[in-house]
């Protein structure tokens, strides 16, 4: 007789209808207002970061939203290490680099876990371009400015299909067992 093994599935993660909804019409997209480009590329899942963030605020044309920034990636852009900078001297910093971009610098998290839902994107205004963090419940986006990313895959990229349109619950000795006369049920996968 065969053991029969239970198996319990539980959700990672789970998703209202609504953060569903925001997820599949920015995922894969790109806004652009000719002065901010966010190129929006996954959700990420995993909340803890291996660094400390930033907290930022982009505020522009057709785009509100929270997002949090690698100390890595500002320190490479305003050329300071941050991690022992005050407060208000590093919200200083900031407003001088991109206030005038609409982006504008809100705190600084070292405990590095985030409790929201983030999806991740790359940030481009000017010559500044970072990975940004944004949080996906306040992502307030006008539809206008978000167009479809045209997938720019290599020209020598080598693509391998595989298609099973049935399984089998057979094993070998079962299979090598059939005769011409046994009748064998397939049902679509």
């Amino acid at each position: 007789m065969k053991q029969q093994t239970k198996v319990t599935i539980e959700a990672r993660y789970q998703l209202t209808s609504d953060m569903h909804d925001k997820i599949n019409s920015i995922a894969g997209c790109q806004f652009d207002n000719r002065s901010i480009t966010l190129d929006f590329i996954a959700p990420r899942w995993k909340r803890d970061f291996e660094e400390d963030l930033l907290e930022i605020r982009v505020v522009h044309i057709g785009i509100e939203a929270t997002g949090y920034i690698r100390a890595s990636e500002v320190e490479r852009l305003i050329g300071v290490q941050v991690k022992h900078l005050e407060n208000d001297y590093l919200a200083y910093l900031m407003t001088q680099a991109v206030a005038t971009k609409g982006i504008h610098y809100q705190g600084y998290y070292s405990n590095k876990a985030v409790t929201n839902t983030l999806f991740e994107s790359v940030l481009s205004c000017g010559d500044w371009q970072v990975t940004l963090y944004v949080d996906i419940q306040s992502l307030d986006i006008d539809d206008d400015y978000l167009e479809i990313q045209p997938c720019q895959l290599d020209g020598n990229l080598r693509l391998a299909v595989s298609f099973t349109p049935f399984e089998t619950y057979l094993d070998t000795n079962e299979i090598i067992g059939l005769s011409d006369d046994d009748i064998v049920v397939v049902f679509p996968k």
